[in-house]
């Protein structure tokens, strides 16, 4: 029962992020508007796949995590690009998105017509390894620049990706294990709290818009 309730708060937390947004009507830029609506397509993701789960519909349920496990790494990249575009200390960043679409291709798709079988987990682990030293390498640029940093809604948006990945990568390893559904009860305890870190960061930007 603590795992179902866990479950759907997590699925729903992504809303404090997404309310954020639209009550505080923040002024952004355009990669911003971009985040907003990953957001919106995370939760539909989200929603879907409980509601499938409660209705024992497993089958859907395997192809939008393949769909998501996609999707998500490469538009963090992507954001992150964004980002940091004239930065020319971050690493080449768009080779990682097509290495990423590649392995993903290998280990997914074409795996599944050879071998009858994916590799999905190597992927999400190799995924998010990635993200964890990417977003660690630009958390220690920003930190090297001040402690001001810690104001800047681009921080928390880049701790909140490093967060998640970092602390969750390990658990990829078991998902597929008898294990499975007890460890992810802690995939989903830090998805809220990195929607809530999400939702900071658009406090933070609107705080900031308000003083200026």
């Amino acid at each position: 029962m603590g795992g179902q309730v866990v479950m759907w708060v997590s699925a729903l937390s992504i809303l404090v992020p997404i309310a954020a947004f639209i009550v505080l009507r923040i002024n952004v830029q355009r990669y911003l508007w971009y985040f907003f609506y990953f957001l919106l397509f995370a939760f539909l993701v989200d929603i879907t796949s409980v509601w499938l789960l409660r209705n024992g519909m497993t089958g859907p349920i395997i192809q939008i995590r393949y769909l998501y496990s996609l999707v998500e790494p490469i538009f963090y990249f992507f954001l992150i690009v964004k980002l940091f575009n004239e930065n020319k200390d971050v690493f080449p960043i768009k080779i990682l998105i097509i290495l990423l679409s590649l392995l993903w291709l290998v280990l997914v798709p074409i795996s599944s017509l050879i071998f009858g079988k994916t590799y999905l987990s190597i992927y999400e682990l190799v995924s998010n390894v990635l993200l964890s030293f990417g977003t660690a390498f630009i958390i220690l640029k920003y930190i090297e620049e001040g402690g001001h940093s810690f104001f800047k809604s681009e921080f928390w948006i880049v701790f909140g990706i490093f967060f998640y990945h970092f602390s969750t990568f390990f658990i990829v390893s078991f998902l597929e294990t008898k294990i499975g559904n007890s460890v992810y009860v802690i995939h989903n305890l830090m998805n809220i709290f990195t929607n809530l870190i999400f939702g900071f960061s658009f406090f933070l930007l609107y705080r900031h818009e308000s003083i200026h």
